[in-house]
């Protein structure tokens, strides 16, 4: 992380990305178990799961952003970028999320 005071932007993550596309690049914590199995984290092979069976309708594009965000970011990520991702929850008629922390 370039800047010691967090990240504010985010990722979009496609519902069909590959496991193998997905990485966690927080430096602030061990995350060796997160890594060894990424649904503790980013269940989305489990939402998948649940979607196939029809017990969800579909699984939605996701949202990946830094944990660890602090002044003068936080001013950033609250009238900026997650009003912004709000934005597309609501143009893609997402009716619930999943919020996991890391």
């Amino acid at each position: 992380m370039a800047d010691s005071h967090g990240d504010p932007s985010f990722r979009v993550i496609p519902a069909d990305t590959a496991r193998d596309q997905l990485m966690i690049t927080h430096d602030y914590y061990d995350h060796r178990d997160a890594e060894a199995d990424l649904n503790i984290l980013y269940p989305l092979a489990l939402l998948r799961e649940l979607a196939a069976a029809g017990r969800i309708g579909a699984v939605a594009s996701g949202y990946g952003f830094m944990g660890h965000i602090e002044p003068p970011h936080v001013e950033t990520l609250l009238h900026k970028t997650a009003p912004q991702v709000a934005g597309m929850l609501r143009q893609e008629q997402v009716d619930a999320v999943l919020l996991t922390p890391a």
